[in-house]
């Protein structure tokens, strides 16, 4: 009779080899599992529209990225110059006293990230991607000396923030579910009712080693309809007709409100 046992132990030894080879290589049993697209991300809707009943929106977000990425989101508006009404106190009453004039300001600046703005990347690298309210200050030109210029943007951020128009908000991301190697995390991203109508963009960072990936950017679109739209296009294209109709509205509102008083005293 043959003596298998040499067989045996051979068998054992492939085996044994093979084991240790998969746990040390997990990546390779998903060889033929093409890991998910890293160089984008998408955005649902695309296209948002602003109605009589417009009240806000969620945008979803869906990315992809790895374990151990930082993420971070931008979601910013064209640049526009602002002014604004000084206030100071004369005597005894506070008045307009002036006028500050802000230069290359974006419409909408909001950032999400998934640890604080400081941890993510170096100094250098925020300020060549535009992160931070302190890389904006430097972007931002104001009229006036250099001690108005701090305050007043210092003022003007907080009227920003309290339009929710600008924000910073480096709170935990959502954990995500884990697929061929890679997290999946969708994120809503809230987009504020006081948004102005327009072209806007989404950048999406991502940290890895310490250092900030290219971003990848998506655009969103904001627009007005119905009645609303067209209130907006006489006003800003056609004043002298928009205010002709206000007071024209106006002139109709009291006759009505004074014809109502009148039948209610008869009574």
């Amino acid at each position: 009779m043959r003596d298998y046992s040499d067989i045996r132990k051979r068998c054992w030894v492939v085996v044994a080899i093979t084991l240790l080879f998969l746990m040390a290589n997990p990546c390779a049993v998903l060889a033929d599992s093409p890991l998910p697209d890293m160089d984008s991300f998408q955005i649902s809707p695309s296209e948002i529209q602003i109605g009589a009943l417009y009240h806000g929106e969620q945008l979803k977000i869906d990315i992809n990225s790895l374990p151990d990425e930082q993420i971070a989101l931008k979601l910013e508006g064209k640049r526009e110059s602002i002014k604004l009404s000084k206030k100071g106190k004369v005597y005894f009453l506070w008045m307009t006293v002036g006028e500050i004039v802000f230069h290359n300001t974006p419409q909408v600046y909001l950032i999400y990230a998934s640890r604080k703005l400081e941890k993510l990347g170096s100094d250098s690298e925020r300020l060549r991607l535009g992160l931070g309210y302190t890389v904006l200050e430097k972007q931002v030109q104001i009229e006036g000396s250099s001690q108005e210029r701090q305050e007043s943007f210092g003022e003007f951020v907080k009227m920003k923030e309290h339009e929710k128009l600008y924000g910073i908000h480096d709170e935990p991301f959502p954990t995500g579910s884990m697929k061929d190697g890679a997290r999946h995390v969708v994120f809503n991203l809230d987009i504020p009712s006081t948004i102005p109508a327009g072209e806007y963009t989404i950048e999406l960072y991502r940290m890895r080693g310490g250092k900030i990936l290219a971003p990848l950017s998506k655009n969103l679109t904001i627009k007005k309809t119905g009645l609303v739209s067209y209130i907006s296009d006489l006003a800003y294209n056609h004043a002298k007709l928009y205010g002709g109709i206000a007071v024209a509205l106006a002139v109709m509102i009291g006759v009505l409100i004074g014809l109502l008083f009148g039948l209610l005293r008869r009574k």
